[in-house]
């Protein structure tokens, strides 16, 4: 199986999931902005005061969300999925007794030719524990050993 070929493909799905969540979270940003635009004062200042601070609050969790899709994809388009790797590292694809996974951004499941590979943060838990294994190396995470069959 040419990995390699598979991790470039798990890249470019990665890249462009974090895109997308990139965009929708800055729809939000843009309708909220707009909504919180077209609030004017009615005579019930309490509820404008109420509505406008509730809009606030979205304004500033949205903010958070589009900080960390930023941040995310920043993070997915500084690797190059052209390099290979001989241990389990930051950009590594390791095919493992327990998944397929690759080291990137914390995307989630992604189908891919029929199987199924997980895109994780290196800073997930399961990463601490593969983090540094070579071929033939085992680690173990929530009582399930993952044995390092390739490393790409």
């Amino acid at each position: 199986m040419d990995y390699l070929a598979i991790k470039k493909q798990l890249h470019s799905k990665c890249k462009e999931q974090a895109q997308q969540r990139l965009d929708n979270i800055q729809k939000s940003v843009n309708a909220v902005q707009d909504a919180a635009n077209l609030e004017t004062r009615s005579t019930a200042g309490d509820k404008y005061d109420t509505s406008r601070s509730m809009m606030h609050l979205e304004q500033e969790k949205l903010a958070k969300q589009l900080s960390d899709a930023k941040a995310s994809f920043q993070a997915i388009d500084q690797l190059d999925p052209n390099k290979t790797y001989d241990k389990v590292t930051h950009g590594s694809l390791a095919i493992t007794t327990g998944g397929n996974l690759y080291f990137s951004v914390s995307i989630g499941k992604v189908d891919l030719e029929g199987e199924t590979y997980f895109a994780l943060s290196g800073a997930a838990p399961l990463a601490n524990v593969l983090m540094g294994l070579k071929v033939g190396e085992t680690g173990v995470f929530n009582g399930k050993k993952y044995k390092v069959l390739a490393v790409v």
